[in-house]
C-alpha cells in the first residue's frame, strides 16, 4: 500500500498521509454484582490526508475499502480547504516507548472474571448493600504512518484499563464510589489501591454531615484532579490558543500558577496508556513542560498549531473518522513537600473525591464549578463525614496561585498527582 499511496499523491504534484490503525477490544463486565457478560470486536481503517498549494484534503475508510477511491476522496474536498502552513513528517529519530506487553494480549477471559468476582466480594464485605460494577478492557492497537516525505513507521500498543464502581441507595442518601486505573504494562497495575480506596470512601461515608455556605480550604484527592485540571488543559490546548478562546493566549513565560506547580506531559512514560514513540502526525515523542514552578512554558500542540505558534508539536491525536487535533498524553504533576496528614491537620476543611457537573460550567473561563459528587468534612485531621448537598465554585487561574502540594502521589488513569491544598474556595450549601 506505500508505493502505492505515493504514487497517487505524488502523481498529482501533491503530498500526503496514510494513517491506518487496527484496534482489537475485549471488555470483561459485571454489573450490580453480578457478571453481564463480554464484548469483543476488532476495528480497522485508514484515512488519508493530502496537502496541495496550501490546501488540505481529507477522507477515511473504515474496513476494507479501494485506496484510489479514499485518495480521491480527499483531493474533492481539498478546494474548500483553509490555508495550511505544516507539512507532514519526515522525521527519522524516533524514540523507543514501553507501551506494548505480550501479556495483555495473552490475558484470558476467565483471568479478568476471576478479578472481577474478587473485587464485587470484597466491595460487598465492607457494605452487603453496595451494588457494584467493574469491567475490564483490553485493547490492542497496531497503529501506521506513511507520508510522502518518508515517513513511514508503525508500531504495537497495549492499553488495559481497570474500572470499580459500586452505589447503594438508602432513604435520603445516595453514595457512589468510583476508581480507575489504566497501562499498558500488566506489572503497572495496583489492585490494592483500588482496594484501599473502596474501604476508606465507605468507612468515611457512614455519617452525613452538612456544611454552612461560605469560604474553605479544600484538599483535591488525586482522584478528583482531573475535575480541578478541566480549564488548564482547555487554556493549554494550542488550538483554542490560535482561536482566541484560551486565558493564556500570550502568557508564554508569564507566571500563570503557583510557583511551586509544576505539570509535565510526557508520552515516553514507560507503561503509561497515553505513552507513543510518535504522535498520530508522526511527530517524535518527547516529554515536555507545560508549567515549571508556575510559568507557563509550552502549549499542546500538533502539527498545524506548531506551525502558527512557532512552538513544538508531537500532542497529535485523532480517530479514524477525525483529523488530528492537539491533546494531552500522561500529565505528571510534581510533588510538594507537605504530607498528607500535615494537610488534614488543619482546623477545618473539605476533602473532595470527586465532582458531578464540572465540564457543563465555564471552564473555558477557567472556572472549576461543581456538586461535591463525594467528599468529607474534615477537622484537625479526623473525617467527621461526608458532605452533603454542597457545591463549590472556583477559579483556577485565580486561586492556584496559593496552593500546596503533598508529598505523596497517586497515579489514576491520565494523571499522576499528589493532594492539592487550595486554602480559600467557596462553597454553597442547600
Amino acid at each position: 500500500m506505500k508505493e502505492k499511496f505515493v504514487s497517487l499523491v505524488k502523481s498529482r504534484g501533491a503530498t500526503g498521509e496514510l494513517f491506518e490503525i487496527k484496534t482489537k477490544h475485549r471488555s470483561v463486565n459485571f454489573e450490580n454484582n453480578h457478571f453481564k457478560g463480554i464484548d469483543e470486536g476488532e476495528i480497522s481503517g485508514f484515512a488519508v490526508r493530502v496537502k496541495k498549494d496550501g490546501k488540505m484534503g481529507f477522507s477515511y475508510a473504515m474496513g476494507d475499502a479501494r485506496l484510489e477511491d479514499v485518495v480521491n476522496s480527499a483531493f474533492e474536498v481539498l478546494r474548500f480547504s483553509k490555508d495550511y502552513m505544516f507539512e507532514f513528517s519526515s522525521e527519522k529519530e524516533i524514540p523507543e516507548v514501553k507501551c506494548y506487553d505480550p501479556e495483555i494480549e495473552k490475558e484470558s477471559r476467565e483471568d479478568a472474571m476471576d478479578l472481577g468476582e474478587e473485587l464485587v466480594e470484597y466491595v460487598r464485605s465492607l457494605k452487603e448493600e453496595m451494588k457494584v460494577n467493574f469491567s475490564q478492557s483490553s485493547d490492542i492497537i497496531e497503529e501506521s504512518i506513511i507520508t510522502t516525505n518518508g515517513f513511514d513507521r508503525s508500531f504495537k500498543k497495549t492499553v488495559k484499563t481497570i474500572s470499580l464502581g459500586g452505589f447503594y441507595t438508602e432513604e435520603n442518601n445516595f453514595l457512589e464510589i468510583y476508581a480507575e486505573q489504566s497501562r499498558s504494562l500488566n506489572n503497572l497495575f495496583d489492585i490494592e489501591t483500588l482496594k484501599e480506596k473502596f474501604k476508606t470512601d465507605i468507612l468515611a461515608s457512614k455519617n452525613n454531615v452538612s456544611v454552612k455556605s461560605g469560604a474553605y480550604p479544600v484538599i483535591f484527592t488525586p482522584f478528583a484532579v482531573s475535575d480541578l485540571m478541566l480549564p488548564l488543559l482547555v487554556a493549554i490546548n494550542g488550538k483554542n490558543v490560535i482561536s482566541g478562546v484560551s486565558l493564556l493566549k500570550g502568557k508564554l513565560t508569564k507566571e500563570v500558577l503557583s510557583h511551586n506547580f509544576t505539570l509535565i506531559d510526557n508520552p515516553l512514560l514507560s507503561g503509561g496508556a497515553f505513552s507513543f514513540p510518535f504522535d498520530d502526525e508522526g511527530t517524535s515523542a518527547a516529554r515536555k513542560e507545560l508549567i515549571s514552578k508556575g510559568q507557563l512554558l509550552n502549549y499542546l500542540a500538533d502539527r498545524d498549531v506548531s506551525s502558527r505558534l512557532g512552538i513544538r508539536g508531537g500532542n497529535a491525536q485523532r480517530s479514524i473518522t477525525s483529523v488530528p487535533v492537539p491533546s494531552s498524553s500522561n500529565l505528571l504533576i510534581q510533588p510538594g513537600d507537605v504530607s498528607v496528614s500535615d494537610m488534614l491537620s488543619v482546623e477545618r476543611a473539605i476533602l473532595v473525591e470527586s465532582l458531578m457537573g464540572v465540564s457543563m460550567g465555564n471552564i473555558s473561563g477557567g472556572f472549576v464549578t461543581g456538586n461535591v459528587e463525594l467528599g468529607y468534612l474534615v477537622e484537625r485531621g479526623k473525617i467527621l463525614g461526608r458532605v452533603k448537598n454542597a457545591m463549590i465554585n472556583l477559579n483556577i487561574f485565580d486561586k492556584l496561585k496559593d496552593i500546596a502540594l503533598s508529598k505523596e502521589n497517586i497515579w489514576v488513569s491520565k494523571f499522576i498527582s499528589p493532594y492539592i491544598y487550595v486554602p480559600d474556595v467557596s462553597v454553597s450549601s442547600k
